[in-house]
């Protein structure tokens, strides 16, 4: 099929199911500078006529999973190549001897191979490196002053991240899921070109440093290392921000709304797991009080910090609004029912008290999760819809409505430790989409109805206490132990 090609410039045999070693006939096509490859089912070992092709620029070779061979061993000094991708192949041993002379290169790709050992000091105007590396990051990719992206994310990279601050064309930095330590250097955060920076999930301490004012940030995210202190002000100079994640910290100073006010463009912010507090007082700066002034945002996540006062209100934006294990008091605006897009609305284990709003119910047609539990709530339970609905420790009190059947979409429902009075009412067993239910620790009387047992995840016993066999254990007279969190992970994914 390749031969007699020799005058043949560009193949491309991508997703083409060849199924065979690398093909002798390539080594024919002197004139092909352009070879793509991808997902065609080469195996075995990879032949060095490929790099000896004297015209050949680019070559792709990834996702052929059963491609093998250890580049150290490969004769490719006189190769011409610039541009290399072995992403999900079977490459192995230490990344030396072979691509490091490879001299015209100028992007490599090595996602998701076999590649071990330090990184090689002698790599050069490379724009993309990944794969499972350890040791120190060489201070020698200082020297590439055209890279634009860098990434060496999830990998067993160790110490110090080295002075770059010459990169002036560095847009995007991928660094998370390693072991690097050490301050966040300032330089880091002004980089003139940087759009992305990640270095998150690695054992970085101390504070952040300032932003300048130019900085053409979009997406930050620092979450899951050891920073302290107070968010610097200067974070009011990204106008660009788009992305920002803080989360899993240890910033435990107030912050003031101002300081994230003028990040018109925020979409996404994450502050959760930290000890910090934001102050909520905000008439001073012209905007309504309790009001996140956010247009864009879409998700909002401050759980687990020591935030006081009544609860904000989310932009009208805002999908997924997660304040759960603060210190909020007071009781639920109705305000948040503008929030007509909410899909997720957790303001569990806080101090919220009075009754709640009717008006969420008009958030049926998206409303997928609301978790109010370990709150101080009364009155009588409203009629909101949604498929998981947790009101389990609070101090609602009357009877459980039998219209309650309308929440033909429930999935979930919680109403435990409550001072809920009167029988279960046998609408219950129309919830055939039901998979949890717990009534436990209430002051409700009579039999079980036999209309539970249309439940399809529900099965009786000798004592007649009903019982779940499926992922969480149903009890009608006493606690268990449940299971929230995989309903709020898989529906953020």
């Amino acid at each position: 099929m390749l031969k007699n090609l020799n005058q043949l410039q560009e193949l491309v045999l991508s997703f083409v199911d060849i199924s065979s070693v690398v093909p002798m006939s390539l080594m024919n096509m002197s004139s092909l500078t352009y070879l793509d490859l991808t997902l065609t089912g080469l195996h075995g070992k990879l032949l060095d006529i490929i790099f000896h092709l004297p015209n050949l620029q680019i070559l792709f070779l990834g996702v052929n999973f059963d491609l093998t061979d250890n580049l150290a061993k490969v004769n490719c000094s006189s190769s011409s190549l610039k541009m290399l991708n072995l992403v999900s192949s079977s490459f192995s041993g230490e990344l030396l001897g072979s691509i490091v002379y490879l001299k015209s290169l100028n992007s490599l790709n090595l996602t998701s191979c076999k590649f071990s050992g330090s990184i090689p000091k002698l790599l050069g105007n490379l724009t993309q490196i990944t794969d499972s590396f350890n040791g120190q990051i060489p201070f020698t990719l200082s020297n590439l002053n055209q890279l634009t992206l860098l990434d060496l994310f999830e990998n067993n990279l160790d110490g110090k991240i080295p002075n770059f601050s010459g990169l002036d064309n560095l847009q995007t930095l991928h660094l998370h899921n390693n072991s690097l330590n050490g301050t966040l250097p300032s330089w880091l955060l002004n980089l003139p070109s940087l759009t992305e920076l990640d270095p998150s999930s690695n054992q970085l301490i101390g504070q952040i440093p300032e932003f300048q004012h130019k900085s053409k940030l979009m997406n930050i995210d620092l979450s899951h290392n050891e920073l302290y202190g107070p968010i610097p002000q200067s974070i009011s100079n990204l106008v660009n921000l788009t992305q920002h994640d803080f989360s899993s910290n240890n910033f435990s100073d107030v912050e003031e709304l101002q300081t994230f006010s003028n990040l018109k463009n925020l979409d996404y912010l994450d502050l959760s797991y930290n000890l910090g507090s934001i102050d909520t007082d905000t008439t001073r700066y012209g905007y309504a009080i309790n009001q996140f002034p956010w247009k864009n945002l879409e998700i909002l996540d401050l759980r687990s910090n020591l935030i006081q006062g009544q609860l904000p209100v989310p932009s009208l934006s805002v999908l997924y609004f997660f304040f759960s294990q603060n210190k909020l008091t007071g009781e639920i605006p109705s305000s948040i029912c503008n929030a007509s897009f909410l899909y997720i609305l957790d303001l569990s284990h806080n101090h919220l008290s009075g009754a709640i709003s009717q008006c969420l119910g008009y958030l049926s047609n998206v409303l997928y999760v609301l978790d109010l539990r370990f709150n101080a709530l009364q009155g009588n339970i409203p009629m909101i819809f949604g498929k998981a609905i947790d009101l389990s420790s609070n101090k609602f009190n009357g009877d459980i409505p039998n219209v309650i059947r309308r929440l033909n979409s429930l999935i979930v429902l919680n109403l435990s430790h409550n001072s809920l009075t009167g029988f279960i009412p046998f609408s219950l067993g129309d919830l055939t989409k039901l998979e949890s239910l717990d009534l436990s620790s209430n002051q409700l009387i009579g039999k079980i109805p036999n209309q539970l047992k249309s439940l399809t995840f529900l099965e009786e016993d000798e004592s007649n206490f009903v019982i779940g066999f499926t992922w969480e254990a149903v009890v009608m007279g006493y606690g268990v132990e449940r299971h929230w969190d995989w309903l709020s992970d898989s529906s953020c994914s």
